[in-house]
């Protein structure tokens, strides 16, 4: 939209001490590089509340009556005066810059159930479902996901549900096709993926991006299994939007981007000066691995773009008693760190590990395990914790493909880790505390040898 990527986020100026939020809206050209263009809808402007998550989409045909090519936004408010969370909608005739209000649209069906705890009834996705020349909605409701129906933005008919209250509340759904690539990179199918922001503590995890794949016919989300699965594995990859742009093909991947932060300990961090940060965009690619269709994410090529400088590394072999020897200039407080992992002789380590933004007490450590096949990201003694707990001092884990060497780039934030193995095949984020001057690296393996090579720090 007039050439350019438009982000809107909610955002408090006066927190802790004010409350209620506005529509802070940013540009950027490569997805990398955002500029603030100032708030596009601000605080106490209607008398239901102000506007929380939700989306917006271009009304190329008009549908909704307020013109051709106007901006239109459905997102949840509150509405007090009609029994709890609605969805209002909103439209824009200067490109998003700013936005009127119109009406509630739709009302929380269940707002007076007392046997609700959480009357959750919000985030609303909207995309134009071309087969059916409908508008279709995903929105997060108690237990479930609701589907729903317009032909003109305005009069929402439900049509379907997906039904999960193992993952507690849910938010911010997302509904998009993707083509599902076979593994000599043709493509096998179109596959539909409905991701949202989940709870998976009951099952040993965390808040984060839970997805399924499956088929959607204009109506409702049928998953091909009904676990689903995590799209990071990290602790801090939660309430993630998914969007495209104007491609040739626009179903080869989609992009996203995510909050960087944790229900459990959110009120922690900010109590401590943290104010919040998105994680990079993503290119998410749907990819047919061992028969499963898995989301591959990695971040888009542009974020080349961030860095000037780069050090290269030597190829080395490590074990036990023989770390890495990096570069001088390689140790970074905020850098990309790329290198390949081989096994010596066809055969590797027992354990490898990796060890970031180290200093005095302080390190993050990555392991990689060949036996099990997975890798680990512990950040116990990353720095300060917040908040004691599961959700910050447990190590989290991701599967890891040991029949091919093993590609990792890991990026650098004053106050973030952001890790991606074999080209996006699994990825963990995490928030850090350690301390700007902790820069120190390490790499060491044990029971065996391991080759480092293609050692790239880029600053």
């Amino acid at each position: 939209m007039n050439g350019c990527w438009n982000l809107w986020i909610l955002w408090n100026k006066d927190f802790p001490d004010g409350r209620g939020t506005v529509w802070l809206h940013f540009t950027s050209e490569d997805l990398v590089h955002w500029a603030e263009r100032g708030t596009s809808i601000p605080k106490n402007t209607t008398p239901y509340g102000d506007v929380w998550t939700g989306s917006s989409l271009v009304d190329k045909a008009n549908t909704a009556g307020f013109g051709r090519d106007t901006v239109v936004a459905l997102m949840t408010m509150p509405c007090r005066p009609m029994g709890g969370q609605g969805t209002g909608r909103w439209y824009s005739h200067d490109g998003g810059a700013s936005f009127q209000f119109d009406s509630v649209v739709m009302t929380n069906p269940r707002a007076k159930d007392s046997n609700l705890r959480d009357k959750v009834f919000r985030d609303p996705n909207v995309r134009w479902h071309e087969p059916t020349q409908s508008w279709v909605m995903c929105l997060a409701e108690p237990g479930q996901i609701g589907f729903y129906r317009s032909s003109d933005l305005k009069s929402w008919k439900p049509s379907g549900s997906l039904q999960n209250a193992e993952l507690g509340t849910l938010e911010c759904p997302n509904l998009f096709p993707l083509h599902l690539h076979g593994p000599d990179g043709k493509i096998a199918s179109e596959k539909w993926v409905l991701l949202c922001g989940a709870n998976g503590t009951c099952s040993g995890f965390t808040t984060g991006t839970h997805y399924w794949v499956g088929g959607f016919d204009g109506h409702n989300f049928e998953p091909d299994e009904r676990a689903g699965s995590w799209l990071d594995g990290g602790p801090d990859f939660y309430a993630a939007t998914a969007f495209s742009g104007d491609s040739a093909d626009p179903l080869e991947h989609t992009f996203a981007i995510a909050w960087m932060n944790n229900w459990n300990y959110a009120d922690a961090v900010q109590q401590k000066g943290y104010i919040g940060q998105l994680s990079l965009v993503r290119e998410l690619r749907l990819q047919l691995v061992d028969g499963k269709p898995i989301l591959q994410n990695r971040p888009v090529d542009a974020v080349r773009l961030l860095f000037g400088a780069t050090v290269l590394g030597k190829q080395q072999i490590v074990a036990d008693g023989h770390d890495y020897a990096w570069p001088n200039g390689a140790a970074q407080t905020c850098c990309r760190i790329d290198l390949t992992m081989s096994p010596v002789s066809g055969s590797w380590p027992k354990a490898i590990s990796l060890s970031v933004r180290g200093g005095a007490a302080y390190s993050t450590q990555l392991g990689f395990n060949p036996g099990s096949g997975n890798a680990i990201l512990d950040r116990e003694r990353c720095g300060p914790i917040p908040k004691e707990g599961d959700a910050w001092n447990s190590r989290r884990s991701v599967p890891c493909d040991f029949t091919k060497p093993v590609s990792i780039s890991i990026f650098l934030d004053a106050g973030s880790i952001e890790v991606f193995l074999n080209n996006g095949e699994s990825s963990m984020s995490a928030l850090l505390t350690a301390p700007l001057d902790a820069n120190a690296l390490k790499r060491s393996a044990t029971g065996g040898q391991v080759s480092i090579s293609k050692v790239k720090v880029s600053t």
